[in-house]
């Protein structure tokens, strides 16, 4: 316990040492927003969240880690596996690799000018599960899915933002999943590093499959770049009884 105490401190020490901050592109934990890496730029991304509900044996953590890469100073490409652990049945007890996804991400505006004050983005992703929770029976079924991002200020410092989002299955039955996704946020930059968010999600099914699957959150966030390294941590509660209590996420990245 003390060497791990030991080795936190210096990583907090050397992370706090760094001179300047590169990093806080997404002040959200689950709204997208419409900024993105330049051209030749690398990150390596990890979340670590959850969806707590009222008996333990509900809830559900995941792992997602991502290489994202900077192909233009337009696009940005995403590599995420996924990793899934809960000790319920409903969601096929155990720790097991879920996914792995594809996705771009491409800012509609030149980041070489100086943005308007209405600016634009869109997310596009294939997602080839391998056993998936939330798939029912269709365990292995692909996603696709997209958003569209508008944020209205500026970017690099405090502004609003609303993420219009969609996934559906591809296994073409009768029984389809598709859900509808919205995101609104606020983001306030308190200091060069330090920011603070507010944020609404909602995710509701539009397809034959789960016709009730309505789930609302609201919740805070707190982003802290500085260096080549930026976290986001924030918690999500649910607004019905039939959400997710809350839905914590910790969101690490770390330009190579």
């Amino acid at each position: 316990m003390k060497s791990f105490l030991l080795v936190f401190i210096c990583i907090l020490s050397a992370l706090l040492s760094l001179p300047r901050s590169y990093g806080g592109r997404r002040p959200y934990i689950w709204t997208w927003d419409t900024e993105t890496m330049n051209a030749g730029e690398f990150e390596v991304e990890q979340w670590l969240w959850s969806k707590e509900f009222s008996g333990d044996t509900n809830s559900i953590g995941w792992l997602w880690f991502a290489p994202i890469y900077g192909l233009t100073n337009n696009i940005e490409l995403a590599f995420p596996w996924e990793i899934v652990t809960s000790p319920s049945s409903i969601y096929n007890a155990g720790t097991k690799l879920t996914n792995f996804t594809v996705e771009a991400r491409i800012r509609l505006y030149d980041p070489l000018k100086k943005p308007d004050f209405v600016n634009y983005a869109v997310r596009l992703f294939y997602q080839q599960n391998f056993d998936h929770p939330v798939n029912g029976s269709e365990v292995d079924a692909p996603w696709i899915g997209g958003n569209l991002i508008i944020s209205f200020g500026d970017i690099n410092g405090s502004h609003a933002t609303v993420d219009i989002g969609g996934y559906t299955d591809l296994n073409f039955s009768t029984k389809d999943y598709s859900i509808q996704t919205l995101g609104l946020g606020y983001t306030h930059l308190l200091t060069e590093t330090l920011r603070f968010s507010g944020e609404y999600f909602h995710e509701i099914s539009v397809g034959t499959y789960k016709k009730d699957l309505k789930h609302y959150f609201l919740g805070p966030t707190m982003a802290y770049s500085r260096g080549n390294v930026w976290l986001n941590f924030g918690v999500l509660f649910g607004l019905t009884d039939d959400s997710a209590q809350m839905m914590p996420r910790l969101i690490i990245s770390a330009a190579l």
